[in-house]
């Protein structure tokens, strides 16, 4: 059996959605709607958001930008979820 957890955005709540579910013996788990607090990623993405705006100089190409987004997505799991 699955379980899905969504935040109770009105896609995930369409009729066809709650019928396919139960349709494929998916459970529903309740969840807070739009609950950041309960969701790392939500955290992980204002710290990133964060840290790419203090820098002084401008990201000059993609591979960079990916570059630091790895390196601070490592650096603030590892401070917050050890």
């Amino acid at each position: 059996m699955l379980r899905r957890i969504h935040d109770c955005a009105p896609v995930h709540k369409a009729r066809s959605i709650k019928t396919w579910m139960r349709e494929f013996g998916v459970d529903e788990l309740d969840w807070p709607t739009q609950s950041p607090d309960l969701n790392p990623i939500e955290h992980l993405r204002d710290e990133l958001e964060q840290r790419l705006r203090a820098r002084p100089s401008c990201l000059t190409s993609v591979y960079f930008l990916q570059d630091i987004t790895i390196i601070n997505t490592v650096t603030f799991l590892v401070n917050n979820y050890q």
